[in-house]
């Protein structure tokens, strides 16, 4: 299925803004558990720059649906503190592709973006998107207040790119990689049933030091239910440059 930005009105309602900016994150013992997070998490002091190459999520609807739910949808992006919101409660960086899908309609559709939160997302044309495609990502911010996008559709050869000045500084504070069910004011939407995720090709800037590959410290989370007994939804690996984020059920 191709991409298209013609969406029905109840998809405009439920995902054109869906909350890409906060984890909600919750300690357990090794790791971290979200309700609409999963992937890996770098911390550290003046990251500048962040890269990743995944493929965009498969569109399959859940075999066991999610009570209620109609609209599913998985989200994967990379970006620059999203994550410890109480040492940086402004800005986020982050920029990916989402996968969506309308299990009573069949209508399915993928949209490329970027956000400079608290703003709103930007969803840019890079051309027909399918799953499977293999979608590079760069963000860049060399200063708090003035960074870059790069969205490169890899199967296809279309791309984006934009230079944006910040209102909200960055702190500059974490690099994330991630898998996001999407969180709206009316709550989860249901998270699709994407197989295994693999974020590659990673690397992150701290100052002017390329780093390509993920330390040792690096925090990962999965996805819980919150509203299903905290039914754990996601498993999530980490080796040398590369995240796999696997889909365990609803």
């Amino acid at each position: 299925m191709k991409a298209t930005l013609s969406l029905s009105a109840f998809f405009a309602v439920a995902l054109a803004a869906p909350s890409m900016h906060d984890g909600f994150l919750n300690p357990r013992s090794t790791e971290k558990t979200s309700i609409n997070w999963s992937g890996a998490v770098v911390q550290g002091k003046n990251i500048t720059a962040v890269t990743a190459t995944f493929p965009v999520l498969d569109t399959k609807i859940p075999t066991v649906n999610e009570t209620g739910k109609h609209a599913y949808q998985g989200t994967a992006w990379i970006g620059i503190d999203g994550y410890n919101k109480t040492v940086c409660p402004e800005g986020l960086w982050q920029a990916g592709v989402m996968t969506s899908h309308h299990a009573l309609t069949g209508e399915i559709w993928f949209q490329a973006w970027y956000e400079w939160y608290p703003d709103p997302p930007v969803f840019v044309d890079i051309g027909d998107i399918s799953a499977g495609d293999i979608i590079k990502v760069a963000l860049n911010a060399p200063t708090p207040t003035q960074a870059s996008v790069v969205l490169e559709n890899q199967s296809t050869g279309r791309g984006f790119n934009q230079t944006v000045n910040l209102t909200q500084p960055l702190c500059l504070s974490s690099a994330e990689w991630i898998v996001e069910r999407a969180y709206t004011l009316s709550g989860l939407v249901g998270l699709i049933d994407f197989g295994t995720e693999i974020i590659s090709d990673i690397t992150y800037t701290v100052g002017d030091e390329l780093h390509t590959s993920i330390p040792d410290d690096v925090t990962i989370i999965n996805i819980i239910n919150d509203e299903d007994n905290n039914v754990q939804q996601t498993s999530t690996e980490v080796s040398g440059n590369t995240i796999k984020v696997t889909y365990l059920g609803s």
